[in-house]
């Protein structure tokens, strides 16, 4: 019953403006600088609050909601780079970890094309890291 309430909720956690990203510096120490960031995603859920990562991101996963939260992920960090730059703040790149499905449904692509042109922000801005499940998955 708690698998089924927490998915539920999940469901709505976008919707309910219940995401955040969190953006983890990425340190060059040959260089000795920052050379971008890496987005995290979390989840303040209004009754249990912050709800980590490693137990909705699997849920999300199970359930088919990690493609809507990948979207929602992808779109929300090029606006955010492309603010940054647009306020003088250069950070290289940004990182989003995307999921196996997401590559599986097949509109990787297209998604990424979408919030780029949305917002802007050159290609070579925005990386993305495949989740460990697509290479265990499909060696």
């Amino acid at each position: 019953m708690e698998r089924l309430a927490l998915e539920s909720a999940l469901r709505n956690a976008i919707e309910n403006d219940e995401l955040e990203l969190f953006y983890q510096p990425q340190f060059s120490l040959a260089k000795n600088r920052a050379q971008g960031v890496e987005a995290l995603t979390r989840w303040n859920h209004p009754e249990l609050g912050q709800v980590m990562p490693d137990r909705f991101i699997p849920l999300a996963e199970d359930s088919g909601l990690i493609i809507d939260i990948g979207t929602w992920a992808i779109k929300t960090v090029c606006r955010q780079m492309k603010s940054w730059q647009s306020d003088g703040i250069e950070l290289g790149v940004v990182a989003v970890n995307v999921s196996g499905l997401r590559f599986q449904c097949g509109d990787i692509v297209k998604t990424v094309q979408s919030a780029l042109a949305d917002t802007g922000l050159a290609p070579e801005c925005l990386e993305l890291e495949i989740t460990e499940s697509i290479i265990l998955n499909h060696t």
